[in-house]
């Protein structure tokens, strides 16, 4: 019994992934990221090793072995999808304007994107 629910869940994880990255890609404006991509490689990959060095860090002084507190912090770079909320509600109302909310988006989906990377070449 168990199996057929496991094989069932790998088909609808990966719909559900395929409709995430889509969706990502609904609220990024390519021609915004194809005109700025100077400005968002760079804060994209310094938002990483802040967050990279931040999780580290606290996990450490929180008693995790230094090695399982480095794997932790990069596992957690993928879990950035609650900032896509935030930013469509700032939007919404009025803390930020389109083209700041341009400039986060693609931020967001590049970390999101290069995450992956970013753990593989890390760990």
């Amino acid at each position: 019994m168990r199996k057929p629910i496991t094989e069932a869940t790998h088909p609808l994880r990966s719909l559900l992934i395929v409709i995430f990255f889509v969706s990502i890609g609904l609220l990024v404006d390519l021609n915004y990221v194809t005109t700025h991509w100077g400005v968002i490689l760079p804060v994209t990959v310094t938002v990483l090793c802040l967050k990279t060095i931040l999780g580290w860090v606290l996990l450490y002084a929180g008693g995790e072995p230094a090695g399982r507190a480095l794997v932790s912090s990069l596992i957690t770079q993928q879990i950035g999808e609650f900032n896509f909320v935030l930013t469509t509600t700032g939007v919404a109302s009025g803390i930020f304007v389109s083209q700041e909310a341009d400039f986060l988006l693609a931020v967001i989906a590049a970390s999101l994107f290069v995450s992956s990377l970013w753990t593989t070449v890390l760990h």
